[in-house]
């Protein structure tokens, strides 16, 4: 998410001109932590279990394509989860430097705190189980 959107969604609520909003971490910490938004489900911090196997992205491509170009689509797949395995093996405060740039605005706290719990949802293996498919 764009910096100046997460801004303006935390101004919104704190405004009473949206009575909710709905975005990954750590911009709905930033609401909690500066006093105006509760978060009802906190899918980060796993307090969802059906929400298991969250890639963070989603790859759509027509079924002709995977079929003609199923290791082009296994390698894009495979470089999509290599930064969360980095984020995985690393503490989250040396991931703050990247994310500043999107989320400068954001308390330093805030942060690595959603970074954190982000790494808790992160899978290491990027292979989605038929129990998942649902």
């Amino acid at each position: 998410m764009r910096q100046w959107l997460a801004g303006v969604l935390a101004a919104l609520l704190e405004q009473r001109k949206i009575d909710a909003f709905a975005t990954g971490t750590p911009i709905p910490d930033a609401a909690v932590a500066r006093g105006i938004g509760l978060m009802v489900v906190d899918n980060a911090a796993g307090e969802d279990p059906e929400f298991g196997e969250f890639m963070m992205n989603a790859v759509v491509v027509h079924p002709d394509y995977l079929k003609s170009n199923g290791e082009t689509v296994r390698r894009f797949n495979r470089a999509l989860h290599k930064p969360s395995l980095w984020l995985l093996d690393h503490p989250a405060e040396d991931a703050v430097p990247s994310m500043k740039q999107f989320l400068g605005r954001l308390d330093d706290k805030v942060i690595p705190e959603g970074l954190r719990k982000t790494r808790q949802g992160i899978p290491r293996s990027p292979r989605i189980t038929e129990m998942r498919r649902g």
